[in-house]
This record gives structure tokens, sequence and C-alpha cells, in this order.
């Protein structure tokens, strides 16, 4: 294969994981899809530091000593473990919101959460930002806040106090909880809010990362 196509399918194959794999972890496929375009200009620096010099080095070694098998392959390898890693983390680590929620609070989702509804985003150079509804006894919503560490957020009195979330349109509306409660806290850059309404059996959580 002709060096140019070679590097051309090369960088190919390094950038495709990345897409397919922000395709997967966005719960809005398309923007994911987009946001993973946008990111193969920052993943095509990493090509050209760590995989071109690599492809130029196989090149010329093979000119030099006038081989001719496996040229192609070797060329590839680097993006081809790169793919490999990638589609192995969707695979072994899928972004269930158990597998999700874990990951970026390292506490459990209540296993007798029920009536789930999750919204993902970011990755990459994109800010993260989930959004979790469930419904769980009260004594579980206090596990929650004493494992992530959550305090009551002094600022919200009443529904009509300001709060990053927005919840989701065929889940119930957070702004009619009368007399809910709204947890805030964090770890390192991560910031967590939880609201629950009066009962302490429906939340509402929000994770991002800046």
């Amino acid at each position: 294969m002709h060096l140019g196509k070679a590097l051309f399918l090369s960088f190919c194959l390094f950038s495709f994981g990345l897409v397919v794999d922000q395709t997967i972890r966005w719960t809005s496929r398309f923007h994911g899809f987009l946001n993973g375009l946008f990111e193969t200009i920052y993943f095509g620096i990493g090509w050209c530091i760590y995989v071109l010099p690599w492809s130029v080095i196989i090149y010329a070694l093979y000119r030099w000593r006038r081989w001719n098998r496996f040229r192609t392959f070797w060329i590839f390898a680097p993006s081809v473990f790169m793919l490999v890693v990638i589609l192995a983390g969707l695979v072994f680590e899928p972004p269930t919101p158990q597998n999700r929620f874990r990951s970026f609070t390292k506490v459990e989702l209540p296993e007798t959460a029920s009536e789930i509804r999750y919204s993902f985003s970011g990755g990459g150079l994109a800010d993260y930002g989930d959004q979790y509804y469930f419904k769980c006894s009260p004594e579980e919503v206090k596990r929650l806040v004493h494992e992530m560490h959550l305090d009551i957020d002094q600022s919200y009195t009443s529904p009509e106090s300001y709060t990053i979330i927005s919840g989701f349109s065929d889940r119930p509306n957070p702004k009619t909880w009368i007399g809910g409660t709204q947890y805030r806290g964090g770890s390192g850059s991560w910031s967590y809010y939880l609201l629950a309404n009066k009962d302490q059996t429906e939340v509402y959580i929000y994770i991002f990362c800046i």
C-alpha cells in the first residue's frame, strides 16, 4: 500500500474508535457523534505525536532493509491497538446508569431504584453533565447523601429557588416539589446535586465536571 494511503487509513482507524465511543456514551447519539468528530482534531495531535513518527520509522526501515512483507500491518498496529482498547472499554464497562454513576461518584445506585431515567453527555474536551431520576426508599436517599458527602443546600428554600436540575419531560417536574430538599457537594473537579421530594422517595441527581 502506498505510504500516503496507509497513513490516511491509520488516522481514520485511530479516530474511528473515539467517534464510536462518544456516539454510544452520549444519550443524544447525534450530539455524541458530532462531539466525536470534533475531537478527532484533538486526537489528531496525538496521532501526529505518537503514530506518525512510528509509521515513518517503519517505512524507512523497510526501505533500508528492502523488506516487503507486513509493512502495512506494522504501520496500522498502533491505530488498531487504540481502536481495540476503546471498543474493549465499551464492551467490558458499558455506559449503563449503574456503571456511569459508580465511575463518577464512587457510589452505587440504589438496588431498589425504579423508573430510572437518565441523560448522559460529555467526554474528552466536552464538559460532563449527567442527570438521573429514580424512585427509591428514604433510607437509600440518606445513604446517597452520606456516601456522596453531600450537605444541605441552604440557598434552596422553595421550588422557585435556583437549581441546576432541569428535570425530564416524562418524569415529575422538580419545580412542583413543595417541601423538597436539595443537597450539594463534590470531589475534586466533580460537583454533585441531589434534589429529593418531601417524602424523600423521588430523586433527581445532577453530576457535572468542567
